[in-house]
């Protein structure tokens, strides 16, 4: 039977003894952990209690009752043999990405594929809209929808039907800018000089013409200068007619144009010729 006198140290095998002999109350056993463990044996049913591990204090044990300390392990046995081989785990799960490593240098160029064969041709397209010159804008003309006019130097394209006194310039919905007006250009190089013209001495002919309009009716005149001679200017005597026109026709002959809205009657006109 243990006594009170001391506290005995006592090794692993004896507090196995102990305790495999059912001397152990139940309320004092708990899971050792490393290190020293220490408790009190009761003297009379020779149970622990108060189970302690250091590097907790110990803790007091009734009168009568031994300490005792043991260690959770013993010495290291020798080496048992290798056993046998275990069978083969299960595969791993997939490690995480690694990084992306750089970029490698462009390879060759590969050769050239075969031509592929030609597709097969598709359905003809629609007809597209045509349009129609129709010359210069006429502030009295109505224009249809694709008809084409120029005006200040720009051509434009009518956009609804019966179009009729809108100038393009100015009216965006109804016409459509097909080619605008280009910059003015630089000036070209100077011309080759001119033949020379007749000098101050030189002979100034009056030529002389008697024109007779019929009644109700109008005549063109033209009064033609000596051969070698130009034409410079023409005009004619108070007439009751109307003078239509009077302009130089070709270098040397003058045009006039008259209506008569009365009687059949006659003019005298005149044309100076230099020569």
């Amino acid at each position: 039977m243990l006594r009170r006198s001391t506290t005995l140290t006592v090794s692993a095998c004896c507090v196995l003894a102990l305790v495999g002999a059912g001397a152990v109350a139940a309320s004092a056993v708990t899971t050792p952990a490393k290190g020293t463990l220490t408790a009190c044996v009761n003297h009379v049913t020779g149970s622990l209690y108060n189970l302690s591990v250091a590097p907790a204090p110990d803790r007091s044990c009734a009168r009568g009752d031994v300490r005792v300390r043991w260690n959770q392990y013993g010495l290291p046995g020798q080496r048992g043999a290798a056993g046998e081989r275990g069978a083969t785990g299960r595969t791993g799960d997939p490690g995480l990405p690694g990084q992306k490593g750089d970029r490698g240098e462009a390879g060759a160029a590969g050769v050239d594929g075969v031509d592929g064969v030609d597709g097969v041709d598709g359905l003809p397209g629609k007809d597209g809209a045509g349009f129609l010159f129709r010359s210069a804008w006429d502030v009295e003309t109505p224009y249809a929808v694709g008809d084409v006019v120029t005006a200040g130097g720009s051509s434009y394209l009518s956009l609804v039907a019966d179009n009729l006194g809108r100038a393009p310039a100015s009216n965006p919905l109804q016409w459509a800018v097909l080619a605008a007006r280009g910059a003015q250009g630089d000036p070209g190089a100077g011309g080759a000089p001119g033949t020379t013209g007749p000098s101050v001495a030189s002979t100034r002919v009056d030529t002389t013409a008697l024109v007779t309009v019929g009644e109700a009716s109008s005549t063109t005149q033209d009064v033609v200068c000596a051969p070698g001679s130009v034409a410079i200017s023409g005009g004619w005597e108070s007439t009751a007619m109307v003078v239509k026109a009077s302009y130089p026709r070709t270098d040397d002959t003058w045009r006039f144009v008259f209506a008569n809205s009365g009687a059949a009657t006659s003019v005298t006109v005149h044309v100076v010729c230099v020569s």
